[in-house]
């Protein structure tokens, strides 16, 4: 069923920017969490390993690599057991419920944490007495979550085998460094042609630019430019799977999908069982984001530069910066729609609610609950 006319009604215009995503349904205001409230998140350096950048070579990961034990550390020292399940599933629900960190200041929010089969813990945190429940099956505008949806599908249609233009598209470094507005109702070829959303900038191009007009030029490439919202949505599904209907308010593969918790959880477990070809694929095809830090030859535009160096993939984020990421594989959306899987491929999870500029605090929290399940600890 389709999401009510409100949402539709939302979602007629654009945020402006690197967000590219649909404007939300009207919410009272919740501000992003700043990098001090982000710095909760943070855990340790990963260890040191490589990623291919996208031109057929490799790099390490941001990052230092950690010293390797000793001979008598490692038999002194063993490894401690994993927590419990029970201990996982009570971690991260006091994490999501807290007052004390991240996860107060985004309520009201639905928060979920499963392995490849089925949802292990889950909760709708209330927010204030006036605001709406968020759950499971609430729809809200994902906004750059598609983007992860999008990669899938490129993956599945080209065999697991994405040639170098995908490539080029899906981490963001065609040149085309526009996406605002798209009106309800168009086709992928009109989006595009509509203002400056056509743009293809030379200096950015061969750099990473964050930005949808990217994925809006790979669909039109791909030959789906007349398709408008609806038949998008059923050409992805075809692809992807018909327990994946999901909605595309515009037609926009790079932040247009309207989706529920379940419906993209259902999206996540396909991925971690490797019935999707991106899920084995997470992590590859990697490229800086960074002006600062990759140099501007590489980089030209990120909206996680407060961060540090996180990698992108094929339509999703791997967060693998020095001295605060895990590693994870995400998209978070603008408006505070962010899903993971874990650097094990272990464990997926994600936080869904709706909120302007919602995408910071979203992370910070889910950053937050990753490590509480991790770990079987509270944070």
């Amino acid at each position: 069923m389709r999401p009510a006319v409100t949402l539709l009604a939302a979602l007629l215009l654009t945020s402006c920017g690197g967000g590219e995503d649909p404007r939300p349904m009207p919410l009272p205001p919740v501000l992003p969490a700043p990098p001090s409230v982000l710095a909760q998140a943070f855990g340790t350096p990963v260890a040191d390993t490589t990623l291919e950048t996208g031109k057929g070579d490799k790099q390490p990961l941001a990052g230092p690599a950690l010293p390797a034990p000793t001979v008598a550390q490692a038999v002194a020292a063993p490894a401690p057991p994993a927590p419990t399940l029970a201990a996982r599933k009570a971690a991260a629900a006091a994490t999501a419920a807290s007052t004390l960190n991240a996860c107060n200041g985004i309520r009201p929010f639905y928060w979920e944490v499963g392995d490849g089969h089925k949802a292990q813990a889950s909760g709708s945190v209330l927010g204030r007495r006036w605001q709406a429940v968020i759950t499971a099956t609430t729809t809200l505008p994902i906004a750059s979550a598609s983007k992860w949806v999008w990669a899938a599908y490129v993956l599945e249609r080209r065999g697991g085998q994405p040639d170098a233009g995908d490539l080029r598209h899906l981490t963001m470094r065609s040149g085309h460094d526009q996406l605002s507005e798209c009106a309800l109702g168009q086709t992928v070829q009109q989006c595009f042609d509509s203002g400056d959303n056509g743009h293809w900038n030379p200096a950015a191009d061969g750099k990473f630019h964050y930005a949808g007009g990217h994925y809006q030029k790979h669909a039109i490439l791909l030959g789906l430019g007349a398709m408008d919202a609806a038949q998008l949505g059923a050409e992805l599904q075809a692809r992807l799977g018909q327990d994946l209907p999901f909605y595309f308010a515009q037609a926009r593969p790079a932040g247009g999908i309207a989706s529920s918790a379940r419906l993209y959880t259902v999206f996540l477990r396909k991925l971690l069982r490797g019935e999707l070809a991106l899920g084995r694929q997470l992590g590859r095809h990697a490229v800086c984001t960074s002006p600062q830090l990759c140099g501007p030859e590489l980089a030209s535009y990120s909206p996680a530069e407060y961060l540090g160096n996180l990698h992108y993939g094929a339509g999703h984020w791997i967060e693998d910066e020095a001295g605060s990421g895990d590693g994870a594989f995400s998209s978070p959306g603008a408006f505070g729609f962010y899903p993971w899987i874990d650097a094990s491929r272990a464990s997926y999870g994600l936080v869904a609610r709706s909120a302007a500029e919602g995408g910071p605090g979203s992370t910070a929290c889910g950053r937050l609950i990753r490590r509480a399940w991790s770990s079987g600890t509270p944070q």
